[in-house]
């Protein structure tokens, strides 16, 4: 199996959302993590899923904006089982507000044992986790296949 067919198969799906006030964030962000993300399907509301592609220059799927349905058609998707992790950057002024928009959304993510990040640092975590995750398949292919078992 190259490894080209071990990241097709590995391609997560990342929902990514940020508020109006985290725009800037979202684009240094995802420029830092563009290797990481461009391997990725990536779905996004609104706004943040334009950011995405321009930074990425890779498709985006667009849900509605947060305010307008992006909430539903998120939680819909966790119910179909399409989304495997969800990055959030939102303004700290808002996150009580948000957490009542929230509410139904997070249950899912609970039941579902999804991963989802609230902020910065902990969306670079589950990135590098990542990016460690996919270096070891490939290191763990080039031994077997220096060994002949692959």
């Amino acid at each position: 199996m190259s490894t080209e067919t071990m990241n097709m198969e590995r391609k997560l799906t990342i929902a990514i959302a940020a508020n109006d006030t985290q725009k800037t964030e979202l684009i240094e962000w995802s420029y830092a993590n563009k290797k990481i993300l461009e391997q990725q399907l990536i779905v996004a509301p609104g706004t943040s899923a334009d950011i995405l592609q321009g930074v990425l220059l890779t498709p985006v799927i667009k849900l509605s904006p947060i305010g307008t349905g992006g909430i539903a058609e998120l939680e819909k998707m966790l119910d179909a089982k399409e989304i495997d992790i969800l990055i959030f950057f939102p303004s700290i002024n808002e996150q009580t507000v948000s957490a009542e928009k929230f509410q139904a959304l997070l249950n899912k993510v609970a039941e579902q044992n999804i991963i989802i990040a609230f902020n910065r640092s902990t969306a670079d975590v589950v990135l590098q986790s990542l990016a460690h995750d996919e270096t070891t398949i490939v290191l763990d292919k080039e031994i077997a296949t220096l060994k002949g078992i692959g």
